[in-house]
């Protein structure tokens, strides 16, 4: 059983509002992230959320409540990024565990593993692209400094993943 409601429509009207709201083809001046979730609207030049507050003197993080704020007063400090995304993965969860109107300990115990998978999951896909940008870099530097083919005769020589 899925555990979001999935609603593209709803879903896709919110991205919609968002490319609206930062114009089409905008990017961050810093860091050239494209993405119309991570732009902030009233920036000029456009800016990125954690750009956008390192230019205004604020800490790039803040404080996330896990299991939705209407099921624990409990919050983690993350980066400004995965905060909207997680933010904006409470909107997916199925109705009632994020607003949760009448307190039911179920509906908030559902929020906080909601959230926690929400949590753990962008854990893991940013530790892949990090690991990944990482083994990038380090090919360019070994190309550098040990030549185009520095794993020839090596122990890597001839290693595919599995």
């Amino acid at each position: 059983m899925e555990h979001r409601s999935n609603d593209p429509i709803k879903a896709g009207v919110r991205q919609s509002k968002r490319q609206r709201g930062v114009g089409v083809g905008a990017a961050c001046v810093d860091c050239g992230d494209t993405r119309a979730e991570m732009l902030v609207r009233r920036s000029r030049p456009k800016r990125c959320l954690k750009c956008y507050a390192i230019k205004k003197g604020k800490k790039p993080t803040e404080r996330h409540h896990i299991a939705g704020e209407a099921n624990s007063p409990t919050t983690v400090e993350i980066p400004i990024t995965d905060h909207r995304k997680l933010s904006d993965a409470q909107y997916e969860w199925p109705p009632g565990v994020g607003s949760n109107p009448d307190g039911s300990p179920l509906l908030a115990a559902a929020g906080f593993l909601s959230g926690a998978a929400d949590f753990v999951e962008i854990l893991i896909v940013n530790g892949i692209r990090y690991i990944a940008d990482f083994l990038r870099k380090l090919d360019a530097w070994l190309r550098e400094h040990a030549g185009q083919k520095w794993w020839k005769g090596t122990e890597f020589d001839g290693w595919q993943p599995a």
